[in-house]
């Protein structure tokens, strides 16, 4: 969307023939080319989860809360919560599905563990997977690789 609003098309006028909720002679502004390397950069790093889970079906919802865990391990399920702007019962359950096992007792993308606190064992503390690690460290170094302004 450009500042002003515009989604990047110019609908013309609307025949008789047009009517029903379609447009034609819709004309497209494409994207620049700083633009279209940015989506690359991030088709690239969602490519990196899915090559370090071995799975194709993780949800954005999961990624988020993943990407919360490496910024400040150790936080409960409730700090996460409020992070993300979710309820705790939803971070919860998306916490539990990136885990080792998932709600349903299938097996999970295994990148957080849930520890016990030692002064309170109501309250479970989430911390990075030796596999979640790997996969943070990883998706850090693409990143600001891919920041790095290229030399010609």
């Amino acid at each position: 969307m450009k500042a002003n609003g515009d989604v990047g098309y110019n609908a013309q006028a609307m025949t008789s023939g047009e009517r029903g909720g379609r447009l034609r002679g819709l004309t497209r502004t494409p994207l620049s080319d700083t633009h279209k390397r940015s989506l690359w950069t991030l088709d690239e790093a969602l490519n990196i989860f899915c090559e370090v889970t071995g799975r194709q079906d993780m949800p954005l919802q999961y990624l988020r809360a993943f990407l919360k865990v490496p910024q400040d391990e150790g936080m409960t399920v409730n700090d996460y919560a409020e992070r993300v702007g979710v309820s705790k019962s939803v971070m919860s359950r998306h916490l539990l599905d990136i885990g080792p096992r998932a709600r349903n007792a299938s097996l999970g993308f295994g990148l957080v563990e849930h520890r016990a606190r030692p002064h309170d064992f109501r309250a479970h503390e989430v911390f990075l997977t030796p596999k979640g690690r790997a996969l943070a460290e990883r998706l850090s170094r693409y990143l600001e690789n891919a920041a790095q302004p290229k030399e010609r």
